[in-house]
């Protein structure tokens, strides 16, 4: 088993996400930082494992982005943080921990009109494919690529080295 998850597991049920940036950053002000920084990264890379960046930033989990780059700093993953803020840098300063403020970052960042935004909206399936369809200039997909080739090796790994920070850390 992961070392690092035995340490962050309690997390999950204390730190919120999805109600919105206000209760998350609430939550987490409860919790010792160095693990609120292990479960931000631990986050942060499954939902990009999962789904890209692009599902990061579209689902309540982005609120995590800030601590997550800041805690794969601490495990020793710099070039991962660095793909992380890399990606950010499409959805503004200060990074929309609002999921609905994200959303419409998302939507802007490519530079549409909002006819244009407006009539991929309508025709698109879901509203996921939607702004999918609206960001793809915005070169999540290869900045994903990225992550998930540095995810697996960067000193030796996520899990590696977050297991390594773990152990530092108690």
């Amino acid at each position: 088993m992961k070392q690092y998850r035995s340490l962050i597991r309690p997390l999950f049920s204390k730190i919120k996400t999805a109600k919105g940036a206000s209760e998350y950053l609430t939550t987490i002000t409860a919790e010792p930082r160095p693990l609120v920084l292990l479960f931000a990264a631990d986050l942060c890379g499954a939902e990009v494992l999962n789904g890209g960046f692009l599902q990061l930033f579209y689902n309540p989990t982005g609120v995590v982005v800030p601590e997550a780059i800041e805690g794969l700093l601490v495990v020793g993953m710099p070039e991962l943080a660095a793909v992380v803020e890399q990606a950010i840098k499409p959805l503004g300063s200060p990074y929309p921990r609002d999921q609905e403020d994200r959303q419409e970052a998302l939507l802007r960042a490519p530079g549409k009109s909002l006819e244009e935004v407006a009539q991929i909206a309508k025709s698109a399936p879901h509203p996921f494919i939607g702004f999918r369809e609206v960001t793809e200039k915005l070169n999540f997909d290869e900045l994903s690529r990225q992550f998930w080739r540095l995810y697996r090796s960067e000193n030796g790994g996520f899990v590696v080295a977050a297991d390594r920070y773990a152990k530092s850390i108690t």
